[in-house]
């Protein structure tokens, strides 16, 4: 079993939060009906009720984005966590360089190299290229109709990521090359991408087919380790 050396995912406290809201959220309609009824209020009050009903949906609906992706990212901890002992996990790191912050989902150290893992928990389809700055997403509705959703590539917003992680280990005097790797949990894929974008069934399978040579000692192991440890508080 690989180590885990930081725990927390970069979406637990919002997760948190998330199902906080929505319990809030659809509390309060019993209790506004409640209220209403006690003050025997008139007819116009009782139009409180349909817009806190559709608040409630709103915010639910943005807080499961949330909930899903933190499910995403426990779903990618678990198969990390399989990996052999030689294998060093860190979740949820966050590194400020030049005064920009990186939230990185995962960060897999070993002495085959180093890699920097967005998860992502997108429904539905997904297409997309390298190059395309913009990636869509297609879904379908309970009725059967298709929509889209548009969001940025993240092949380029993981790249940001391991140019930050680094830029980040060489100020700790650590020239270390960072793999991108994107996994989707519940996606269909349909991408044309030279960095692996893959499906959460072909995450170990990806990893051990690149990790076959050794590239740092056991003393660059020990010394990246710390540096992504320090990173942590």
């Amino acid at each position: 079993m690989a180590r885990v050396l930081t725990e927390e995912h970069t979406l637990h406290r919002q997760a948190r939060w998330a199902w906080a809201g929505v319990a809030v959220g659809w509390g309060m309609v019993p209790l506004a009906i409640a209220g209403l009824l006690w003050r025997q209020a008139p007819l116009l009050a009782w139009a409180l009720i349909p817009i806190l009903v559709t608040l409630a949906g709103q915010w639910t609906h943005r807080a499961m984005a949330t909930i899903l992706g933190y499910g995403g990212e426990r779903a990618v901890d678990r198969v990390l966590r399989a990996l052999p002992d030689d294998y060093l996990l860190f979740n949820g790191l966050t590194l400020w360089v030049d005064g920009r912050q990186a939230q990185l989902d995962h960060v897999l150290l070993s002495p085959y190299g180093l890699w920097c893992v967005e998860t992502k928990s997108l429904r539905g389809a997904v297409y997309g290229t390298e190059t395309e700055k913009r990636w869509q997403q297609v879904k379908r509705s309970d009725s059967g109709r298709h929509y889209r959703n548009a969001f940025y590539s993240p092949v380029r917003q993981n790249a940001t990521h391991c140019r930050r992680l680094h830029a980040y280990l060489l100020r700790h005097g650590l020239h270390v090359a960072v793999r991108s790797l994107i996994v989707f949990t519940t996606a269909e894929l349909h991408v044309r991408t030279t960095t692996p974008v893959i499906p959460l069934a072909q995450l170990p399978g990806v990893i051990h087919a690149h990790d076959t040579q050794p590239q740092f000692t056991s003393h660059d192991v020990t010394r990246i380790a710390h540096a992504l440890l320090a990173s942590a508080g």
